[in-house]
Formats: C-alpha cells, sequence, structure tokens
C-alpha cells in the first residue's frame, strides 16, 4: 500500500532528524483522519504498529488517538493492549484512554470485557467521568445487562457524577431490550424527576416498554408529550403506540395513528 512504501523508505534514524517533526505530525493527521472515516481495520492496525515500532507515542493525546482508531474498526484486543502498554511505559494512564478503550469494547458488542474494565478501573488510579459512565450503559444496552445498567446509573453518585439524558436513555433501553418494561418506565419517571428532558432515544424505548406492558393510554399521552417538546416522531414511536393500541382492540386510535403517519409522508407499512 501506499503508507508502508511511505514507511519503508525510511529508516529509524530518519525519525530522529529535525524534519522528523513533520512527518509526523502528517501521521497522526492520517490517525485522525482513519478514525473518522471508513477505514480499514489492517491499514489502522499497520500505522498504528508503525508509530509504536517507531516509539512515536509520546504524548498521553498521541495514545489516545491511536486507541480511539483501533476502536472505530472495531479492534478492541488491539486496544486493551495498547492500554497497557500507555501504562507500563508511561506510568499512568488518562482517563480519555480509558474510556477510549471503553469504547472501543462497547462498539464490538464485548460488554463483558467493558464490565471487566470498568472494574479494574481503580488500578489506574482514575476516577470515572460522564462519558466513562456512559459508554459503559452503552455496552449493557447492547449487551442486554439492565441489571448492571441500572447498578451503574444509581452508583453514579458515588463517583461525584451526575448522570445526563444519555446516561438515562442507555439505561431505559438496556431495561426495554431486556424486556424489563416496569424498570424502564421507573428511569424514564426518574430522569423526569431530575428535570433531565428526554431525547427521541430515551422516548422511543420508553415507548416500546409501555408497549410491552400493554399501556396503551399512556403510550398515547407519551406520543402527545414528544409533540409539545418539539421531538421528531418517528416510525418507531408510532409503531409501538399503534402495536399498543392494536393489542388493546384500540382499533380506532390505531387508524388515526396511521392517519398521522401519512400527513408526515412517513410509510406505515415499513413498521
Amino acid at each position: 500500500t501506499t503508507l508502508e512504501r511511505y514507511f519503508s523508505g525510511l529508516s529509524d534514524e530518519n525519525w530522529t532528524a529535525p524534519w522528523a517533526v513533520h512527518a509526523r505530525r502528517n501521521l497522526f493527521s492520517r490517525l485522525h483522519h482513519l478514525r473518522k472515516s471508513k477505514a480499514k481495520p489492517e491499514e489502522v492496525l499497520f500505522v498504528v504498529s508503525e508509530c509504536r515500532r517507531r516509539e512515536l507515542l509520546r504524548d498521553p493525546r498521541d495514545w489516545v488517538v491511536a486507541m480511539s482508531s483501533l476502536g472505530h474498526v472495531q479492534l478492541w484486543t488491539e486496544t486493551l493492549g495498547l492500554l497497557e502498554a500507555m501504562y507500563s511505559e508511561m506510568g499512568f494512564v488518562a482517563v480519555q484512554a480509558f474510556n477510549a478503550t471503553i469504547s472501543a469494547t462497547e462498539k464490538a458488542q464485548q460488554w463483558q470485557h467493558a464490565i471487566a474494565l470498568f472494574s479494574d478501573i481503580e488500578r489506574y488510579s482514575l476516577s470515572p467521568d460522564a462519558v466513562t459512565c456512559n459508554a459503559l450503559l452503552s455496552a449493557c444496552d447492547k449487551g442486554g445487562k439492565w441489571e448492571s445498567a441500572l447498578d451503574l446509573l444509581q452508583r453514579a453518585g458515588h463517583f461525584q457524577l451526575q448522570p445526563n439524558v444519555v446516561s438515562y436513555s442507555a439505561t431505559v433501553s438496556a431495561c426495554e431490550r431486556a424486556r424489563a418494561w416496569e424498570q424502564a418506565l421507573q428511569v424514564f419517571a426518574s430522569m423526569h424527576a431530575r428535570q433531565i428532558a428526554g431525547d427521541v432515544v430515551a422516548f422511543n424505548a420508553a415507548l416500546c416498554a409501555l408497549d410491552r406492558g400493554s399501556q396503551w393510554q399512556e403510550a398515547l399521552m407519551m406520543l402527545e408529550d414528544m409533540s409539545q417538546m418539539r421531538l421528531k416522531r418517528s416510525l418507531a414511536s408510532y409503531g409501538a403506540v399503534i402495536s399498543a393500541c392494536g393489542d388493546a382492540f384500540q382499533w380506532e386510535e390505531s387508524i388515526e395513528l396511521l392517519s398521522l403517519l401519512q400527513k408526515q409522508l412517513l410509510q406505515p407499512n415499513l413498521i
């Protein structure tokens, strides 16, 4: 590849020359680009490996960029390895690097490893921040571990963290995915009690929970709440309410909702 030819033309001594600063900047610019594009895993791994071999990871930000790039292409085991290398070589781990590793396991749907890594956070002498919490909650959501999500949300205060809408949305979604609809609604109610405005993700998860619980009247009211809050009601929003009404034999309500779908130029046949 072009990158391989680029590196093959440089000896290890080249990287100690004054002009190497410019080359190093170009290299990390490439990593930034790979992190935001549809890069191939082998390309990202090659660049990061060259950075390691040539000892170019000198600043915590360098390590974070490398870890984020690996996580972007779901190379979560390599990201974990890089985290340990940072701890070994620098004597500490930046919380941003820890978060990048949690996110890597979450993207790869390795929720077990995300939870295991979080339980080991004290070994790195770190305190989690909101990004840590939300990345772990997202991992619990994808893994269907609603009990773990609830436990983490309740323990947020122990870490002096204030859960935000992302935290609550992930927890509501985790409960709903696991068919724990009552717990999902309790978390949603707790979010409102704390005067945190819900987003589309939280509302749609709550609507699905109401559907599972056959709470068609509450589902209709929540759909109206979304309108008043100027949240975009999607096919998923309408689909959950129509399903709840249908299960309760509320055909008139279902037909009216289908009419609203047509007015919003949504395709009801896709529900």
